[in-house]
């Protein structure tokens, strides 16, 4: 009996963790890199596919619930969408004036022609409608 419930354990362990995807953590060259890419203009454009960047604090329990939110949403979308974060504190006073970040949690969402941020909160259903307005404006 003991051995079946710890087993229970375990599975229901590695069927939680596999149906929340983990957001990419980027510090501000690899955000440059793999989300930006700033020309003489000053226009972002992305490299491989749309991308959502949840832009937090580490001391927010703001972003922290938008964190966990995000990764909900994140696992059906993973495929056609880059998921990332970045820790505000890990990126320069220019970069977050670039993009408008005045605090968080902000989530940045790059569509192929600009990259726009939205500062605050969001729910799961307003993050879902924000994947398929994304993929339906990127693939279709």
């Amino acid at each position: 009996m003991k051995k079946a419930f710890i087993t229970a354990i375990i599975l229901f362990c590695i069927c939680s963790v596999s149906t929340f995807a983990q957001l990419k953590e980027l510090n501000q060259n690899e955000l440059y890199e793999k989300v930006l890419t700033v020309y003489d203009k000053g226009d972002y454009t992305y490299k491989n596919k749309p991308s959502i960047v949840l832009f937090y604090s580490p001391y927010c329990p703001y972003s922290k619930e938008m964190e966990k939110t995000l990764k909900k949403v994140s696992g059906n979308y993973e495929d056609r969408i880059n998921f990332y974060k970045v820790n505000v504190f890990k990126i320069d006073d220019y970069t977050m004036e670039n993009l408008e970040i005045e605090g968080t949690p902000t989530i940045g969402v790059d569509d192929g022609e600009e990259f726009l941020c939205n500062g605050g909160m969001a729910t799961k259903q307003d993050l879902e409608e924000l994947c398929q307005d994304l993929i339906e404006f990127y693939y279709e």
